[in-house]
């Protein structure tokens, strides 16, 4: 388990990629972003689907779950400030979302065994960078080993 001294000096320190952070430099032939992202097609219902949940609507956290799934891969997906005269990046889908904390906050919180088994993989975890890395990373890895004891 990592303490919050060696997290604080990670963070402060700029090494990011030791908590996992997931942005990969694009391949070469990689030269327009954004083709087959699904942030801008899957953000909009992503947002219903939290807010459903929000109210308890159990459908909804489900679907939830199945989106927040889709937006996890890098696919092509690039901000504007990922892109540098001299390397490109590609970032998870998710991270094109302005309210990112919120979804992971209410995922962290889900009972559902389909929320708690994303929140506890790998591919979740790729995607926690900074602030929300110190807030949930452990609660994840901790969260994993639990379910694999079941």
């Amino acid at each position: 388990m990592r303490s919050n001294n060696t997290r604080r000096w990670l963070t402060g320190t700029g090494v990011a990629i030791a908590l996992g952070v997931s942005a990969s430099e694009a391949p070469p032939t990689m030269t327009k972003f954004n083709q087959l992202c699904p942030a801008k097609r899957l953000l909009p219902q992503f947002e219903a689907q939290y807010q459903s949940c929000k109210r308890k609507q159990l459908a909804a956290c489900e679907q939830f779950v199945a989106t927040f799934r889709e937006l996890l891969p890098e696919y092509d997906c690039q901000r504007p400030f990922d892109a540098t005269p001299t390397v490109k990046y590609i970032v998870p889908a998710i991270w094109l979302s302005r309210d990112h904390e919120k979804y992971i906050e209410l995922l962290s919180k889900l009972e559902l065994r389909s929320a708690q088994e994303l929140f506890a993989s790998p591919e979740f975890r790729r995607t926690l960078d900074g602030y929300v890395a110190e807030m949930y990373l452990d609660q994840s890895e901790e969260l994993e080993k639990r379910l694999r004891s079941k």
